[in-house]
């Protein structure tokens, strides 16, 4: 993921790279139904004096889906324990 935010640095100077990016990117990646394309150039224009060295990833608690061996499924508890801790920053 660090690669990924180094990669697309100064993307958000650039509208037209920005929006092929984005439309390429909402291929391969599963969002929220409410984060659309509108919403998603939104946060990246909020971005752009964001610096690499300034994101920290964080991985959300998870266990295999019971249900389906192929998915992943957050611990409730360790979610919990996660965002509680983001709030406080």
């Amino acid at each position: 993921m660090g690669a990924l935010v180094k990669k697309t640095e100064g993307l958000a100077g650039d509208p037209a790279k920005l929006m092929s990016f984005l439309t390429e990117a909402r291929k391969w990646v599963r969002t929220d139904p409410g984060f659309d394309l509108e919403t998603m150039l939104a946060v990246a224009a909020s971005l752009r004096t964001v610096r690499p060295g300034d994101v920290e990833f964080v991985i959300v608690p998870a266990h295999q889906h019971p249900a389906d061996v192929n998915r992943l499924q957050w611990d409730a508890r360790g979610a919990e324990r996660l965002f509680a801790g983001l709030r406080k920053k």
